[in-house]
């Protein structure tokens, strides 16, 4: 979206993208980080694994609101009460993904001890899905 923003306006700015850069245990790195409890930070770390499970399972064919939805169910029962967003959108154009029928990625926004997080994991080998 960046890089097409930049080529819309005629900035002239060349736009490097980068996978998300991630401490030792996994978790996005970010300054909000700092403001977890030790109890939440443990707790944070499950982002990454609900993101992962489920753009692998995107990628093996499941549908993605299904996908989501058992996504969504792992990190609630974690204690992310709060969910802003949880969703997937396409590649790049980031119009949201009903069916797996292109490259996309899953993008999260969730609170948990008074802070919100953002993640986000690419879904590799997409497969089409027929219309159903």
């Amino acid at each position: 979206m960046v890089k097409r923003l930049a080529a819309d306006l005629n900035l002239g700015a060349k736009i490097v993208g980068c996978p998300t850069i991630r401490e030792e245990d996994g978790l996005a790195m970010s300054s909000r980080n700092l403001r977890l409890g030790e109890a939440a930070r443990g707790t944070a770390l499950v982002i990454v694994r609900v993101l992962t499970a489920a753009a692998a399972a995107i990628a093996r064919g499941e549908f993605v609101e299904g996908a989501l939805a058992t996504a969504g169910a792992g990190l609630r029962a974690a204690g992310f009460h709060t969910i802003d967003y949880l969703e997937m959108r396409g590649d790049p154009d980031l119009q949201p993904m009903r069916r797996a029928d292109r490259l996309g990625g899953l993008f999260l926004a969730a609170w948990i001890d008074g802070v919100r997080l953002i993640d986000n994991c690419p879904v590799a080998g997409v497969r089409t899905v027929a219309a159903v």
